[in-house]
């Protein structure tokens, strides 16, 4: 049976991307993309901006059969569709990949939690309709790195991290979603991924999103500021774009009994 993959946060950088690979590298996989738009033909022109920008190489008629757009939004109720097309998408789909969050490091915690917090849960409860028709076989959410906040020391995947304190609220909303997703792990196929700071593409550069790393940068392009201070004993983890989706891709789709694990999406010390 082949692969049917649900991505949220589709049209964001590294649900795109993900997209974009598992096309790529998985001939018998589809993917069931949910975008926020007010039509199909809107959502449609979102995912060829992504996937255009992206990847430019990949001809986007070659695999258009293999895409199914949903118009949704995952802070509401069945993600924003009506009855029977919640059924028919949690009965189709064999693995969901949830991307979508706000990342903004000024917003409200409330703002924060109406997104990272309920939209994941409200993910979740398309994964127990897709256990319910016997077909789901993973579900990845992403995480981030930095869901350790203020705690000091080497972080291991397999850490049950308690309240570190953080220094914004997207971090904190992050840490509570991954609490709501980890209560669920007995009862749904749940894989946690948690990339480090994210930059363009490794061969190309690109991005949708120039912020987090890149916002220091412009500001050195532009002569704001002449100097970076740092140290060497506390280097930045970045991986590209790329890397991470294709993590993603291999997890969720080539891992042997991952179910329950966490894994860090990471550079390393080498």
């Amino acid at each position: 049976m082949e692969n049917r993959i649900f991505i949220t946060g589709s049209t964001g950088n590294i649900g795109g991307m993900t997209a974009c690979r598992i096309l790529r590298n998985d001939p018998d996989s589809r993917v069931l993309l949910l975008v926020r738009a007010r039509s199909e033909p809107e959502a449609m022109d979102r995912v060829v901006t992504t996937f255009s920008i992206l990847s430019p190489d990949q001809e986007f008629s070659r695999v258009r059969d293999r895409i199914s757009i949903y118009c949704g939004d995952i802070t509401l109720d069945r993600l924003g569709l009506d009855k029977q097309t919640f059924k028919d998408l949690s009965g189709d789909l064999t693995h969901i990949v949830h991307c979508a969050a706000v990342t903004n490091f000024n917003m409200e915690l409330g703002e924060a939690r109406a997104v990272n917090n309920q939209g994941t849960q409200n993910v979740m409860s398309l994964a127990r309709m897709a256990k319910e028709s016997g077909n789901l076989k993973r579900v990845a959410h992403i995480s981030t790195a930095y869901v350790c906040g203020n705690q000091e020391g080497t972080i291991f995947e397999d850490e049950l991290i308690s309240d570190p304190g953080f220094s914004n609220a997207y971090l904190q909303s992050k840490w509570e979603t991954e609490q709501i997703v980890r209560g669920m792990t007995e009862e749904l196929p749940i894989i946690i991924l948690r990339p480090t700071i994210v930059t363009g593409g490794s061969l190309t550069g690109r991005t949708l999103e120039f912020n987090v790393l890149y916002t220091p940068l412009k500001w050195i392009h532009r002569g704001a500021i002449t100097f970076m201070p740092g140290s060497a004993d506390t280097p930045l983890d970045v991986v590209p774009l790329d890397f991470v989706a294709d993590a993603i891709r291999h997890i969720l789709l080539t891992e042997e009994n991952p179910a329950g694990r966490t894994f860090h999406i990471a550079a390393g010390k080498k």
